[in-house]
């Protein structure tokens, strides 16, 4: 999951209502691995493909570990 700010391209776009603190971001962060996301990228300048290719293979690095010592 990826949670980050609207950012107004230009002034015929919607306005930014507020910026959320880095604080906010790392409660929305913790509160979204608390519903069971494995993967949570958040932060003010978190985009959709945001570290998606680092945040995939650190996640299937981890598995494959779990899996190498229940195995073991």
């Amino acid at each position: 999951m990826t949670l980050g700010q609207y950012l107004k391209p230009t002034w015929k776009h919607m306005p930014v209502h507020r910026y959320l603190t880095e604080d906010e971001y790392s409660d929305l962060g913790r509160y979204a691995k608390n519903m069971g996301f494995d993967m949570v990228a958040s932060g003010p300048m978190v985009r959709s493909s945001y570290r998606a290719g680092e945040l995939y293979l650190s996640r299937l690095i981890e598995q494959r570990r779990k899996g190498a010592s229940a195995s073991a």
